[in-house]
């Protein structure tokens, strides 16, 4: 499993999407407590669960992680875990993944410079005000220290998405196979 970490527009969504069209990787679905906005699928767009469902996960240990955001719970499963999945997570995630110990997954910080990233703002046609306040947020949660807690760190200015991608799997190939 490939985790990626890594500050607002550094490139996780897009790596994310091109490793699953490239390369036949899965998402992983997470649960959720919300209910469905227009055209998302369950099962396919998140798990969509009742908050008693969602509780008995939790309770009975099924979850790497929770949160709560926005009035709603979500949550990543264990039993997701498995080769060919790819998952973008925040700084907690990555820590909670880790903590599982399990060889099988390979995190990646993905860091970009900060005139690379707003520059990608605004071509995702992100507002000024939003901007400011993801590059703000960002320095407080992607750390030198969440940075350390991954297992390779990967610059994503220069590079294109293919170059970039390449990178990654030859490294989670590479560590698949060393800890097996």
């Amino acid at each position: 499993m490939i985790l990626l970490v890594g500050a607002s527009a550094s490139g996780k969504t897009a790596l994310s999407a091109f490793l699953r069209k490239e390369y036949h990787f899965t998402k992983t679905v997470t649960y959720t407590t919300r209910k469905p906005r227009m055209n998302e699928v369950n099962g396919v767009d998140y798990h969509f669960v009742s908050n008693e469902v969602f509780k008995d996960m939790e309770k009975n240990a099924e979850f790497v992680e929770t949160t709560f955001y926005n009035g709603n719970f979500y949550g990543s499963a264990k039993s997701d875990i498995s080769d060919n999945k790819v998952l973008i997570v925040d700084p907690s995630g990555l820590l909670a993944y880790k903590s599982l110990k399990n060889p099988s997954i390979v995190s990646f910080y993905l860091e970009a410079n900060e005139e690379t990233r707003i520059a990608r703002m605004k071509e995702r046609s992100d507002t000024n005000v939003c901007i400011r306040a993801r590059l703000e947020n960002d320095k407080n949660v992607f750390t030198a220290a969440i940075k350390k807690e991954c297992n390779y760190i990967v610059e994503t200015d220069a590079k294109t998405l293919e170059e970039i991608a390449k990178e990654v799997l030859k490294k989670y190939k590479d560590i698949i196979r060393l800890k097996k």
